[in-house]
């Protein structure tokens, strides 16, 4: 989900400068999409399938899935080849898929994670994605490019000879808005299963007995847009992304999975947030982690929660400034110029 609502600005900035964007993904991402842009034309991608450990080496459960990887990604290939022949696609913007490129067109990948975090077998593993991130035209590194990187270590690439070029923090939300109304919590679930049931029930029953005024998002945008209420909770399934500016506008405190678009939304808003790593996904731990020793946000581990300091609502995290939001139109503008060769 992540990756699909951090491509909304991408998609956004690709029309205002004038070009034709065609959307492919899979799942609840694609479903997303779907609902922010209902008159651009979708493909189907097949689903990767990809699990990760809810404990035990992430580098040695990942390795384990290598023929499922590899397997993934040529069905991608075949695929994305397939749709650039009949769409008569002239450029590829691949969100991490590395299977999403063509041999026949300039092909860019957007990540962060140029360099894996994973205890054991890192080097196996990241040598694998420099491999495969190599095979594409440009790699677009969605951080600033700073020593004080958001990402740290993750963007910065593991090995020289990568065509890197940052392009900046991205978010679907625009800063500086007020308000319609105020409360004190709002809860985004996310994640692969098992473990975003697990937080989510976690969530709602803290939620439930706390007595605060709070929305809880399940994001589950394939579900009805029905809302439910129990007691000083309401549940949303879904939502549009300007419901969801507005209540984290009006929200005191976030709660949320450390995911790498999340925050970079976190940042753009200026809001303070209690951030849960996914069990057994090494980058939102080494996320929390990192954060946590900047003193940008609460840090607390799922199944261990304690929100009993949600109700205050002064400032307790120092957040870093948000970049410029004409950053990204300039960005695209260049390296369009340059792969497009306008």
């Amino acid at each position: 989900m992540g990756h699909a609502t951090r491509c909304i600005p991408v998609i956004r900035s690709l029309l205002m400068l004038g070009h034709e964007v065609v959307i492919a993904g899979d799942g609840d991402g694609l479903a997303l999409l779907q609902k922010e842009f209902p008159s651009l034309h979708c493909v189907e991608l097949p689903a990767w399938g990809v699990t990760y450990p809810s404990k035990g080496s992430f580098g040695w459960h990942m390795l384990k899935q290598a023929p499922k990887l590899a397997w993934a990604i040529w069905r991608e290939r075949r695929e994305v080849e397939r749709w650039v022949r009949k769409l008569g696609i002239s450029l590829i913007i691949s969100d991490n898929r590395l299977g999403a490129r063509s041999k026949h067109i300039p092909s860019v990948i957007m990540s962060h994670q140029l360099k894996l975090k994973a205890p054991f077998l890192s080097a196996i593993l990241n040598g694998y994605n420099h491999r495969q991130l190599a095979k594409f035209t440009e790699v677009w590194a969605v951080d600033v490019n700073r020593g004080d990187k958001l990402a740290g270590d993750l963007s910065t690439p593991y090995k020289e000879g990568l065509p890197v070029h940052y392009m900046g923090l991205l978010s679907r939300f625009t800063s500086g808005e007020a308000p319609s109304s105020t409360f004190d919590v709002l809860a985004i679930v996310s994640g692969p299963e098992p473990q975003r049931t697990l937080f989510e029930e976690e969530v709602r029953d803290k939620l439930y007995q706390s007595g605060l005024h709070a929305v809880l998002l399940r994001g589950k945008p394939s579900e009805s847009a029905d809302v439910v209420t129990q007691g000083n909770l309401r549940i949303y399934n879904h939502c549009s992304s300007a419901f969801l500016q507005e209540l984290l506008a009006g929200a005191h405190w976030v709660i949320s999975r450390t995911g790498y678009t999340t925050v970079m939304d976190l940042i753009v808003l200026q809001k303070k947030a209690l951030l849960v790593p996914t069990p057994g996904q090494t980058e939102q731990e080494y996320l929390a982690d990192r954060f946590s020793a900047l003193g940008w946000y609460r840090i607390q581990r799922q199944g261990q929660l304690d929100i009993s300091f949600l109700g205050q609502t002064e400032a307790n995290c120092t957040i870093p400034p948000p970049e410029d939001p004409t950053s990204l139109d300039q960005f695209l503008f260049k390296r369009l110029k340059v792969l497009l060769k306008a």
